[in-house]
């Protein structure tokens, strides 16, 4: 769906959802399996949240409402800690910034 021409510049937020419980699927794994670090040259942010207390999600919504979100960078592991690049939260509530 991401390679129709009608969405080559949308950006994609991935909700990582039921993260309290114990045997959720980390966000790592979330994004290995959706192929997230193949996708090139589209800004993507996954965001580690927990629904019923709503951790994670303003975080995921803020980044997702930001007129300029950060740009795609092939140079950035996952988790790194420095801009720019694609925002990855692994932890409902905190943020780092990688692809």
């Amino acid at each position: 769906m991401l390679a129709e021409d009608e969405l080559r510049d949308a950006v994609l937020l991935v909700l990582a959802n039921k993260q309290d419980l114990p045997k959720a699927t980390d966000v790592a794994e979330i994004t290995d399996k959706l192929g997230l670090h193949s996708l090139r040259h589209r800004n993507w942010c996954i965001q580690a949240t927990c629904a019923t207390s709503g951790d994670g999600l303003y975080e995921g919504l803020a980044w997702l409402s930001n007129p300029i979100n950060p740009p795609f960078n092939t140079e950035k592991g996952f988790g790194h800690t420095g801009p720019p690049g694609v925002a990855v939260w692994d932890q409902p509530g905190t943020a780092s910034s990688g692809h």
